[in-house]
């Protein structure tokens, strides 16, 4: 990576400075740029990763009191094919965390919230999405239990669709015992299938 500062600027209460360079992947070289703007309680900070006008790749991440945000967007051949926003906020020390997307011609949106509920850790979803033309929006709860005898961690889901009955389901971290013993027995499989071709060889 090779870089130069090309502007910097400093006040009491405001800094802000641009570096311009290149940087190779894979063979390949991309130009960038990077902006960082401080400004009494606020940051923002830039960057854009450009293979020409038409593709590029541009992010940014902004602070400000007890909110943040991040934003990414994907431009090729001049079309927006992906772009994501997530903010975070802080009220009286409980977090809410905001998702939009839009990915090719699919877009959604979640609002996630941290709450107590009889004395349980709650997640509160709310969700609005358009995915393969099929509108979708509703409520979720989600609890996460812990195992105290085998320690495996369970999510115990409540779905609640606008349009439709809610249920509720679970689903686990746990690794199935049986797909172990399927890899097992794959591995040595593979292991006496490359001792026979071994033995033909020799």
């Amino acid at each position: 990576m090779y870089f130069n500062t090309t502007s910097y600027q400093q006040n009491e209460n405001h800094t802000e400075f641009t570096i311009e360079g290149i940087f190779l992947y894979r063979s390949k070289q991309y130009d960038f740029i990077g902006q960082k703007k401080i400004d009494e309680d606020q940051e923002v900070l830039t960057f854009k990763t450009i293979t020409n006008s038409s593709n590029y790749v541009e992010s940014s991440f902004k602070t400000e009191n007890d909110e943040s945000k991040y934003y990414i967007k994907i431009v090729e051949n001049g079309s927006i094919i992906s772009q994501s926003t997530i903010k975070i906020e802080e009220d009286d020390g409980n977090k809410k965390i905001a998702l939009k997307f839009l990915d090719g011609n699919n877009q959604g949106q979640y609002e996630f919230t941290y709450d107590q509920e009889d004395g349980k850790n709650i997640l509160k979803i709310e969700y609005q999405t358009l995915i393969d033309n099929v509108e979708d929006s509703g409520k979720m709860k989600v609890e996460i239990k812990t195992d105290a005898l085998t320690g495996f961690t369970i999510y115990q889901i409540l779905v609640q669709p606008d349009d439709d009955d809610e249920y509720e389901y679970e689903s686990d971290r746990r690794v199935d015992k049986d797909d172990e013993r399927d890899d097992d027995d794959n591995h040595e499989t593979d292991e006496e299938d490359h001792e026979d071709q071994e033995d033909e060889e020799d």
